[in-house]
């Protein structure tokens, strides 16, 4: 029952819309060309009214245009393209601000491009952050976009872009760039110079030469010396010595020897304090070049030092110190380049002990005694004369005894001969003969049958 009674609804509505429709006549032509597709890049408004160009595009006349490089639009609608950040570059048809990347050399900060800082580079367009150059490298400016803008540091070398290497000993490089380094003046060094050669200042005349940092250098006249790297200047040679041009160190003149102090030291413990032979941290006397060694009582290591203070340490001694804590001895070589006069010396566990002090000297030159001789000049001791000979102190050879001949080794004098200790050998004249050991020409007497005019 309930069906029949839908069916008989149904048919009865499409018999009603039919009158209607039949009644109005409606003419559907007369809607030919009022409902149009929107042109390409473009889409209806809610209200199906207009067309309007969709986001990356704009109105240009009856068309849609593409948003240019550097351009975006983010709304669908007529309105212009707006243009990208400063230092920042879109694609064609951008739809948003994120699609403005920043140019190489610039990296994105906030809502900003900045340029890449000193010692940075950035080689593609995008947001990521600038690199670092390589290590001891950098740019000349802000906003480098290559990995060879990166220039090696002074006092390093290397192809741009790549390893930088640290300038070697007797170069310097004072520019930044891949140059080669430079190398040190003539008779300059950098041995002395602490940490990297940037500049010709770091090259430094040699000992036996004088003048100023990276500057010429002159070697030190005969009679003068230069013990030191550095800008000093040479000093006049100690009584008694001399020297050759350029020299480092002046020697004993032929006749003289170099008296050095003694090169051991056995120190003992009293009145709380290194002693010896009851005088309380004695000065002790080095002399430049030859090891000195300074035995320690047990338990009180000695440690040397250029510094007059203590320190709680037995290590950061001087490299010319040796401290052997098996033997009890601490050996101090100091360098004939050491341009002080003073070194000090303390325990290095027990402060209370004091501090003594080590008076480094280079020697003296003393003449040679009597009946010795140096016939060059050098710091060697001097030799004593060969046997039947004598000197003279200062002297630069032996001269044979009277009664003897020879140069060096002398020999007795033959007989018919006289020998005055000159070291020559006088035949006697004709006719007259004198004894082996003769001294003078009066030790030549007449042969039998003659006699002296």
């Amino acid at each position: 029952m309930i069906r029949v009674r839908v069916w008989l609804m149904m048919t009865a509505l499409c018999c009603a819309l039919a009158d209607t429709i039949t009644y109005h006549s409606l003419d559907v032509d007369e809607y030919d060309g009022r409902v149009v597709a929107c042109p390409e890049f473009s889409t209806s408004t809610e209200d199906n009214t207009e067309c309007v160009c969709l986001a990356g595009y704009y109105s240009s006349g009856s068309s849609c245009e593409a948003c240019q490089v550097g351009k975006f639009k983010n709304s669908v609608g007529n309105g212009t393209c707006s243009n990208c950040r400063d230092h920042s570059t879109s694609l064609v048809a951008s739809v948003s601000e994120n699609g403005c990347l920043c140019l190489e050399g610039f990296t994105l900060n906030g809502v900003i491009c900045e340029a890449c800082t000193v010692g940075k580079y950035k080689q593609y367009v995008g947001l990521a952050a600038c690199s670092d150059c390589p290590l001891y490298s950098t740019t000349l400016s802000t906003g480098s976009e290559m990995l060879t803008d990166c220039h090696c540091d002074l006092g390093y070398t290397g192809p741009d872009g790549q390893e930088c290497v640290e300038c070697g000993s007797n170069t310097f490089k004072n520019e930044t760039g891949s140059g080669a380094c430079y190398g040190c003046p003539e008779h300059t060094t950098t041995e002395i110079t602490m940490g990297l050669f940037t500049e010709i200042e770091a090259c430094k005349c040699q000992a036996g030469f004088s003048g100023p940092d990276g500057g010429s250098c002159v070697a030190c006249g005969p009679g003068t010396y230069k013990s030191h790297v550095g800008s000093g200047a040479c000093v006049n040679c100690p009584a008694n010595e001399d020297s050759l041009e350029a020299a480092e160190v002046c020697l004993c003149d032929p006749g003289y020897f170099r008296a050095l102090p003694a090169n051991t030291y056995s120190l003992g413990y009293g009145s709380n304090s290194y002693a010896i032979a009851g005088v309380v941290r004695p000065t002790l006397e080095v002399a430049k070049g030859v090891p000195t060694s300074i035995s320690w009582p047990s338990g009180h290591p000695l440690i040397v030092s250029t510094a007059e203070t203590w320190q709680q340490t037995e290590t950061g001694f001087l490299t010319y110190v040796t401290v052997d804590h098996t033997s009890m001895t601490t050996t101090v070589t100091v360098p004939v380049s050491f341009t002080g006069s003073t070194l000090y010396y303390f325990c290095g566990r027990h402060h209370g002990m004091g501090i003594g002090e080590i008076s480094v000297t280079g020697g003296v030159c003393e003449v040679c005694a009597e009946n010795s001789f140096k016939d060059a000049s050098g710091d060697a001791a001097c030799t004593p004369c060969h046997s039947n000979s004598h000197s003279a102190a200062g002297s630069v050879a032996c001269t044979c005894n009277a009664g003897y001949w020879g140069d060096g080794s002398c020999f007795a004098c033959p007989p018919d001969h006289y020998c005055d200790g000159t070291g020559a050998k006088y035949a006697c004249v004709e006719n007259s003969t004198s004894p082996m050991y003769s001294t003078s020409e009066d030790d030549c007497t007449c042969v039998s049958g003659f006699m002296k005019l």
